[in-house]
């Protein structure tokens, strides 16, 4: 979920552990990965991104969501950024996407 406080409240995770990364999806190479992103933020816009399997990203208006289906066939760590520019910005540019084999 997007929203004033991040993806799942990303801006109080990163203030209380500055360095870890949130959210974090692991899967193991080959899976079926499956994700929703809901904006129920009432005013602003949100994106989402995740580096080599949705680089397109998408933006999403207040209310919006948007589905996404892909199989993870490359091992490594894949950051989840927010795309466009939205009050929470700073704190939508760390999830990781952890794909293994």
């Amino acid at each position: 979920m997007a929203d004033i406080t991040g993806y799942n409240d990303s801006v109080d995770h990163l203030q209380q552990a500055p360095n870890a990364p949130w959210p974090v999806i692991q899967v193991h190479r080959g899976d079926t990965v499956n994700i929703l992103i809901c904006n129920i933020d009432p005013y602003s816009p949100h994106g989402f991104a995740i580096e080599h399997y949705f680089d397109v990203g998408v933006a999403l208006m207040p209310h919006d969501h948007y589905s996404i289906s892909f199989v993870a066939d490359e091992d490594g760590t894949f950051t989840m950024y927010c795309n466009i520019f939205c009050p929470v910005h700073p704190y939508m540019q760390n999830g990781e996407l952890i794909v293994s084999g």
